[in-house]
């Protein structure tokens, strides 16, 4: 399940900063002091490496991800995948909207203008066919 929301997060990073980003959530950054002052403030908390993430790369900072060698860690995580998951998702949209609002919110303006031509043309296929009730009482 971790995987599945780090490529889902890593993926979102990548579609609205149009950079790639490998893992939003890894905590492992190496930064100049001088930029700093360029993406402060930052939370507290473990929503802090993919707000650093992807204020970075709104920034136009240059992000160089190295492979670094892992063990998975032994015993219980304290992440929890709903909360923390959701958490991650507020905060790299909420980041992004402060940055760049036209491009999230015309995705999803596109999103619903796609789901109106569907039903549109349903309708418009529906009357074409001499299909005039939808079956739903009227009140």
């Amino acid at each position: 399940m971790r995987r599945l929301g780090n490529l889902i997060w890593s993926n979102l990073v990548t579609v609205i900063a149009h950079q790639r980003c490998a893992d939003p959530a890894s905590g492992m950054r190496i930064l100049k002091r001088s930029v700093l002052s360029r993406i402060y403030p930052l939370p507290d908390g473990l929503n802090f490496t993919p707000v650093m993430s992807t204020r970075c790369m709104h920034e136009g900072l240059e992000v160089l991800e190295l492979p670094i060698p892992y063990s998975e860690r032994k015993g219980r995580s304290k992440l929890s995948i709903v909360k923390d998951g959701l958490r991650f998702l507020k905060t790299i949209l909420w980041t992004s909207l402060e940055y760049n609002p036209v491009k999230i919110l015309g995705i999803v303006g596109l999103f619903l203008l796609a789901v109106s031509g569907s039903i549109g043309t349903g309708l418009i296929a529906l009357r074409m066919q001499g299909i005039t009730t939808s079956g739903i009482p009227a009140f």
